[in-house]
């Protein structure tokens, strides 16, 4: 219980890190789900407060677009309120900012002449990112 307390003291996790973080140190599940309640029950563990987080880490840091975070945090299992909730706090201009250095770095790199080739490409990049082009 400590160690979690202080691993979330130190930084925002979820419920289903610390419960794999439990399964490998072989904590038996009613013992892991009494620790998770504690946890909760002390706000070391905010479903909101750690999609947020991981919102504007990925963003600023990965610069992941909007549906890769959406598609990360569900793997994770995170309600889909609280994902909204996270989403929502990204600051538009600074998403079409850093949206926009993504493409004019991807223009410069992709040497086909082709404009057809050329806009698939970066759609295909900004794609991957979890950017769509009419974001």
């Amino acid at each position: 219980m400590q160690r979690l307390q202080a691993l979330c003291a130190k930084s925002e996790h979820c419920e289903y890190e610390l419960r794999e973080k439990m399964m490998r140190w072989e904590i038996p599940s009613e013992k892991a789900d009494k620790i998770i309640e504690k946890l909760r029950a002390d706000s070391f563990i905010d479903d909101e407060r750690f999609a947020r987080a991981y919102t504007l880490d990925k963003l600023r840091y990965n610069h992941w677009g909007r549906e890769k975070i959406r598609f990360m945090l569900r793997g994770m299992r995170i309600p889909s309120a609280a994902i909204e909730y996270g989403l929502s706090e990204i600051d538009e201009d600074e998403y079409e900012e850093i949206k926009r250095k993504l493409i004019d770095k991807k223009e410069r790199e992709i040497n086909d002449t082709n404009p057809y080739v050329r806009r698939a490409k970066l759609q295909r990049f900004l794609y991957s990112r979890g950017f769509y082009i009419d974001d």
